[in-house]
């Protein structure tokens, strides 16, 4: 599992949790 930070357009910024090897 690793953690992506994604920056929205509003300027809002969400954590993306990915499941994967």
């Amino acid at each position: 599992m690793f953690k992506i930070d994604v920056d929205n357009i509003n300027g809002k910024t969400e954590s993306l949790y990915v499941y994967g090897e």
